[in-house]
């Protein structure tokens, strides 16, 4: 079945620029991801660790969209990392994933896969299809660095409506003609995308309570959980250790680059 048919773009001008050379593409790429993230993920996700050897030692990973006057209107990132091609020999997650792009490097591993870190849209240009032309575009740049696979920890856009369904449930909803109910996993699939599994604890992020205030704008006076704005699943607060934790869950999926 050709899940791809029925996908059109709309025409225009926009095309895919190289941040090499080009430092001021960088930084409105930048900018799209602090504008587009929650603040929780932008500040607590290891992003901020490896951001910068990820520009350094990356950046011909990055699919950048621009318009016709070579503004950033969306972007693609991705990483190259050695997977077997099995379940079981899948990264944790997201934070797994990521960590594990620089010990392979570190190491010289050798990479078989293309994993996407994440597809950023300007709202500007949201419901224009730009997510198919970014994914088809972090297909080619696997192909061109002769990979075998790619990945990509797919973040359902709509389950911050259900954060108290588990996320294994959620991936079985189906809409009434039978394909994928989250709208995000729904792009991937059509565009071929096969589910793999669920990476229940994607990403990990942590901090004091006085962060989480900060970041989710609301006061927690007792340890528990709590639903915030924009997260997937529950917080989990506890004022006596003044930490919070969230575990942001994800949903892998493979494409094949033949």
């Amino acid at each position: 079945m050709n899940r791809t048919t029925n996908i059109k773009a709309e025409p225009t001008n926009n095309k895919f620029l190289s941040v090499l050379g080009r430092p001021d593409l960088l930084q409105q790429v930048i900018n799209l991801r602090e504008s587009e993230w929650p603040e929780y993920i932008k500040r607590g996700s290891l992003t901020l660790k490896y951001i910068e050897d990820y520009i350094k030692d990356y950046n011909d990973f990055l699919a950048l969209l621009c318009d016709s006057q070579e503004k950033v209107i969306a972007y693609g990132a991705a990483i190259p990392i050695a997977w077997d091609g099995s379940v079981d020999g899948l990264p944790d997650g997201w934070d797994a994933a990521y960590e594990q792009a620089f010990e392979d490097r570190q190491i010289d591993r050798e990479k078989t896969t293309i994993c996407a870190l994440g597809i950023v849209i300007s709202p500007f240009h949201k419901g224009k299809h730009l997510s198919y032309q970014l994914i088809e575009e972090i297909k080619k740049i696997g192909a061109r660095h002769g990979l075998k696979h790619m990945l990509a920890p797919v973040r359902p856009t709509s389950k911050k409506m259900y954060p108290l369904t588990p996320i294994e449930n959620y991936i079985c909803w189906k809409r009434p003609d039978g394909t994928p109910f989250d709208p995000w996993i729904r792009a991937h699939w059509k565009m071929g995308g096969k589910i793999l599994t669920v990476a229940p604890r994607s990403m990990l992020i942590s901090g004091k309570v006085t962060d989480w205030e900060n970041w989710t704008g609301m006061i927690f006076p007792e340890s528990g959980n709590y639903i915030v704005p924009e997260a997937l699943q529950p917080i989990r607060i506890d004022i006596e250790k003044d930490i919070g934790i969230y575990e942001d869950p994800n949903v892998w999926m493979e494409y094949s680059l033949d």
